[in-house]
C-alpha cells in the first residue's frame, strides 16, 4: 500500500444545540444555554449561582440550523475526501434526547430533513456519475451492544465479531457482513435495514432511545494508472458513528436490561473520553484504544489518518446541566486532537485483481439485461405492433437488479452476497 501523508490537521469539533421540549416545558425547565453562531461561542449557565461557563468551537448551531446547512459546512468534504482516496469519519455524540440521530439520520418523510446517512448515500453516487473511471461501493453496518460488536445486516446478527490489530498494524473486523452496492437506493437500503435491527428503550428521558452504538461502513475503491504506468486502487473507508448517550440512572429510571444496556453505554464512552483526554495531555505516554471495542475501531478517526468531524449535541434545558457540562467539556479537548489525514494507494496485485473481477461481473450482469430487453422490445413489438418504451423498461430492470441485490424487509436479510473474512476499518 502506498500512502501519502498530509501535514497534521485537528479533528472538526461541532456543536449543535436543541431547544426545550415539550417534555422539559412541562418539567418547568429553563434554557440554561445560549449559542452565537456569530462568535461560535456556547455559554452554559448555572441557573442556581448565577455563574457561566464559556466554549469556543469551529461551527455551532442552535435549534433553528437546517439538515442541509450542516451538512454542506461540515460533512460534504469528508465525503468528497472519501471519494478521492482518504478515510473520513463523522461522530455524532451527545446527551441523551439531545438530537443525535435526528442530525445523522433525519426523516424519510421530508427530504429537507434528510440527515448526514442519506446525504452522503446521495452524494457518493452523484459525484460517481459526474466521472469517467470506475467505481465499486460497499457497505457494513455494525453495532455494539453490551460491549460485543454485532451485525446490523446479514443472517448471524447475534454472533459477536472479533476485533483485530494485523502485523502492518490495521484494525480489522473479522466475519463483517459487506454489501457490494450500485447506486444510492441500494444503499440506503442496507442502511435503513440495519437500523430497523438496532435496539432501541424508552427511558424516562427519551421514548425512544438507542441502546447500542451504531457504526456504518461505506467502502468506496475506484483505479487509474500511476505516473509510473502502473494501475492502482484508490481506497477510502466513510465511518458514520451514531454513539448512545451517556445516562444517569437516577434520572432515567432504568431497571434490569435497560440499566446493564446503560451501564455497557456509560463504561465504553468513559473510555472514549479517557482516550480524547490522552490524546491531548502532553504528560500521556499511553492512549487506551484497547480499553474497549468502539475506541479500538475509532483509532483510526481519533488521532490516526482520517479526516474526522466530532457533533456534539447538547439541549439547553436547565434539567440536563451536568450532562451537558461533561459533553461540553470533552468536546473542547477533541477540539485539539491532530490527525494526519493520509491518501490511500493500493498497488498489490490481488486487490487489483479483486477490483477488475468485480467489474467483469457488472458487465456480464449488463450484457445479460441488454439481451434480455432487446428480447423484450421485439416480443412487445410483434404483440402490439407499436414500439415498446424502452426507458420504461431500463428503470424497471434496473430496479429489479437493485431488489434481486438487496431484497430487504422486516423477515429477509439482505440479499446474497460474498462476506469476506474481515474487512479493515482502521489503520496507522
Amino acid at each position: 500500500m502506498l500512502k501519502a501523508k498530509q501535514s497534521s490537521e485537528p479533528i472538526k469539533v461541532v456543536i449543535r444545540c436543541k431547544g426545550l421540549t415539550q417534555r422539559d416545558i412541562e418539567s418547568k425547565a429553563r434554557e440554561a444555554v445560549t449559542v452565537d453562531q456569530s462568535s461560535c461561542e456556547v455559554s452554559l449557565h448555572d441557573l442556581a449561582n448565577g455563574k457561566c461557563k464559556k466554549f469556543t468551537f469551529e461551527q455551532v448551531y442552535d435549534e433553528d440550523s437546517s439538515q442541509k446547512q450542516v451538512f454542506d459546512e461540515n460533512a460534504a468534504d469528508i465525503v468528497q475526501g472519501v471519494l478521492g482516496g482518504y478515510n473520513g469519519t463523522v461522530i455524532s455524540y451527545g446527551t441523551c434526547a439531545s438530537g443525535k440521530s435526528f442530525t445523522m439520520n433525519g426523516s424519510q418523510e421530508d427530504e429537507e430533513l434528510e440527515g448526514i446517512v442519506p446525504r452522503a448515500c446521495k452524494v457518493i453516487f452523484e459525484k460517481i456519475e459526474q466521472q469517467e473511471k470506475k467505481y465499486l461501493v460497499k457497505a457494513s453496518f455494525v453495532h455494539i451492544y453490551q460491549g460485543e460488536t454485532r451485525n446490523l445486516i446479514g443472517k448471524n446478527k447475534n454472533k459477536s465479531l472479533k476485533i483485530f490489530e494485523t502485523s502492518d498494524g490495521q484494525i480489522q473486523v473479522k466475519d463483517i457482513k459487506t454489501v457490494r452496492v450500485r447506486d444510492a437506493e441500494s444503499l440506503l437500503k442496507v442502511y435503513r435495514a440495519g437500523l430497523r435491527n438496532s435496539y432501541v428503550g424508552s427511558t424516562r428521558m427519551n421514548a425512544c432511545s438507542t441502546r447500542s452504538h451504531m457504526l456504518f461502513f461505506i467502502t468506496i475503491e475506484s483505479e487509474e494508472i500511476g505516473e509510473d504506468d502502473k494501475p492502482y486502487i484508490r481506497k477510502g473507508v466513510l465511518k458514520l458513528v451514531d454513539l448512545a448517550p451517556a445516562e444517569r440512572t437516577r434520572k432515567t429510571c432504568c431497571t434490569g436490561e435497560r440499566l446493564k444496556e446503560a451501564n455497557s453505554v456509560n463504561s465504553s464512552l468513559s473510555v472514549f473520553g479517557q482516550v480524547v483526554s490522552a490524546l491531548t495531555s502532553k504528560r500521556s505516554t499511553y492512549i487506551p484504544y484497547r480499553s474497549s471495542s468502539l475506541t479500538t475501531i475509532l483509532r483510526d478517526s481519533l488521532g490516526g489518518t482520517s479526516k474526522t468531524v466530532l457533533f456534539t449535541h447538547i439541549t439547553k434545558s436547565s434539567y440536563s446541566y451536568d450532562e451537558v457540562l461533561i459533553a461540553l467539556k470533552l468536546a473542547n479537548r477533541a477540539k485539539f486532537i491532530k490527525n494526519k489525514p493520509t491518501l490511500s494507494l493500493l498497488s498489490d496485485s490481488e486487490s487489483i485483481l479483486e477490483f477488475q473481477s468485480e467489474l467483469s461481473k457488472d458487465e456480464l450482469v449488463e450484457n445479460q439485461e441488454e439481451q434480455k430487453m432487446h428480447s423484450f422490445d421485439v416480443q412487445s413489438s410483434i404483440a402490439q405492433d407499436e414500439p415498446a418504451d424502452h426507458d420504461s423498461m431500463v428503470i424497471e430492470q434496473e430496479q429489479k437488479l437493485a431488489d434481486e441485490d438487496l431484497s430487504v424487509n422486516d423477515e429477509k436479510d439482505i440479499g446474497e452476497q460474498d462476506t469476506p473474512d474481515a474487512i479493515t476499518v482502521s489503520q496507522q
